[in-house]
């Protein structure tokens, strides 16, 4: 085999391998970055929205979230949000979990925390402070 012709192999093969790596397989699989950042920014958005409307008032802050899909109808869903969003206000978080109709979020929220092999004083600051 001439070296050219070997040249021209290797070229082949280059022009073949960068072709087939610089294009993706299928498009519709994985989103760009750009795309999971935009879609990032605006879920951040709409929990932050919801957050602001929890603060004013609780049922109409669970409707927003409800209605953006943060949340479910689930207590557990709703609890979940509730100990993991720092934006709330922990006096009105407080007082809405132990109304007497919010009976199934208080107890999931509760069955979310945990608490083995932690002192009582350690655990109420916990429950109280997050």
């Amino acid at each position: 085999m001439s070296k050219s012709s070997v040249l021209q192999s290797k070229e082949k093969s280059l022009n073949l391998l960068c072709s087939t790596s610089l294009q993706p397989a299928d498009s519709n699989l994985s989103p760009t970055l750009g795309e999971d950042v935009s879609r990032s920014k605006a879920n951040k958005q709409v929990l932050l929205e919801g957050a602001a409307a929890f603060n004013t008032k609780p049922k109409v802050g669970i409707k927003y979230l409800e209605e953006h899909g943060v949340i479910t109808k689930e207590p557990a869903s709703l609890a979940n949000f509730l100990k993991t969003t720092p934006k709330l206000d922990k006096k009105l978080l407080g007082d809405f979990i132990t109304r007497p109709d919010q009976l199934e979020v208080l107890k999931s929220f509760m069955q979310s925390m945990d608490f083995s092999g932690v002192s009582h004083t350690i655990s109420i600051r916990a429950f109280r402070f997050g």
